[in-house]
Formats: C-alpha cells, sequence, structure tokens
C-alpha cells in the first residue's frame, strides 16, 4: 500500500514544467572579509583589509563572517484541515557598505543583523504562506511559492546591503481523509470542500452579528 504523504509530496512537484527557467541568486560571499578601521586622534578612516595587510597599534580589524540560519514557520488552512510547514536556510554576510554604516555593532554584527531582521523576515514567510488560502496551489504544487519566499528574503536583505543566500523547503499534510483511496482529484475537492465550508460558516456569523444589530437597533427606538 503506497504511503498517502509520499504521495501527497509527489503530487505537489509532479506538475512543474521542466523546461522552466531556473533563476540562481548569487550572493558573492567572501569568506575572508575583514573591515579594518584606522584611527589617528580624531582621524579616522575605515577599508577593507587588503591582502597584504600589516596592522599597527591604530588599526582595528573586524571580521565580517558568513553566518548561517534555520528558520521555521507553521501555518494552519482551511480551519486545520492543511498544516504547512515552511523551512526556510539562510545564508548572509555583511557588505562593506553595511559594516561602514553600523561601526557600533562591528564586534558583533551577525547577532545585530539576526536580531534586528529575523522578525521582518518571518513576516515575509507568513505573507506567502497566507497567500495559499487559494486552493489552486493543491493543483500547481509548492514550488512558486518556494521560490517567492526565497525571492522576497534575497531582495529585502540585498537593499539593506546584506548579501543573502535563501533556499526554501515546504511540505504540506492533511487530515481528515476519508477512508477510501486518496487520488489527486479526492484530495483537491476536499480541500476545495473544506474551504467553502469555512466560508459559508463565515457569512452566517457575519449575517447572525448584523441581525443581533438590527435588533439592538429596534430595541433603542422602542
Amino acid at each position: 500500500m503506497n504511503n498517502p504523504k509520499t504521495e501527497i509530496d509527489s503530487w505537489l512537484i509532479e506538475d512543474l514544467d521542466p523546461i522552466q527557467e531556473v533563476t540562481t541568486w548569487s550572493a558573492n560571499f567572501s569568506a575572508d572579509r575583514q573591515i579594518v578601521i584606522r584611527q589617528l586622534g580624531p582621524y579616522i578612516k575605515i577599508f577593507l583589509r587588503p591582502k597584504k595587510f600589516i596592522k599597527r597599534f591604530y588599526h582595528s580589524v573586524f571580521p565580517l563572517p558568513i553566518k548561517e540560519l534555520t528558520l521555521i514557520e507553521d501555518i494552519y488552512l482551511y480551519d486545520g484541515f492543511c498544516h504547512l510547514n515552511a523551512t526556510v536556510n539562510l545564508r548572509f554576510q555583511a557588505s562593506f557598505e553595511y559594516a561602514e554604516n553600523n561601526i557600533e555593532h562591528l564586534s558583533h554584527i551577525n547577532t545585530h543583523i539576526s536580531n534586528t531582521y529575523q522578525p521582518l523576515i518571518t513576516e515575509k514567510i507568513q505573507q506567502q504562506l497566507l497567500n495559499l488560502e487559494d486552493p489552486d496551489w493543491v493543483k500547481t504544487g509548492l514550488e512558486k511559492t518556494e521560490k517567492a519566499i526565497t525571492l522576497s528574503i534575497n531582495e529585502m536583505l540585498v537593499l539593506i546591503g546584506i548579501q543573502a543566500q535563501t533556499s526554501c523547503t515546504l511540505l504540506a499534510s492533511f487530515d481528515e481523509f476519508p477512508d477510501v483511496r486518496i487520488n489527486k482529484s479526492n484530495l483537491y475537492h476536499s480541500v476545495l470542500r473544506k474551504n467553502f465550508k469555512i466560508s459559508e460558516q463565515h457569512r452566517e456569523e457575519l449575517f447572525r452579528q448584523a441581525q443581533v444589530t438590527e435588533q439592538q437597533a429596534l430595541d433603542h427606538k422602542k
């Protein structure tokens, strides 16, 4: 007997166009990147450490290492019928321009970046996951959303001077399957039915609230 979860995973990627152009994001990392501050009295100069650099007493050297970060976000759709898990692996490195503008954080530059921008990255992920409330992705797959998440994070970071390379993996699981052999059509229609049921319940609740408000207004006039 086939594993339903394995079948679901294959369904969510089988519709991808093998000829579709693959966009590769180049981060241009530099493993030995370091920033140097030269200070003589009131005079300060900041520059990247050159290859044949000799450190003097008036030099302070700060490495700008490549940092790896893993973020995991979850969301439940269709009243808990579908659980989506997003695993985002991020590698980033401060550019010279970013380091120059954040001198006070040079000794802990990566911690500063993580603390400052992780909430914004999480928000980007959640925004893309919420777009999956439209059940069409069950038929077209999750790759477009994975690419959208990675691109939105990379673009956000590069605009503020942080070089980044992101990968994203989305996994979906479903509950409440009928006791029949699952197939792709059944899965898609199950999601549609669940989505319709939730929308119908929402409309009924809005109608009920409107009736209560109308009745309260009538009672107030008496």
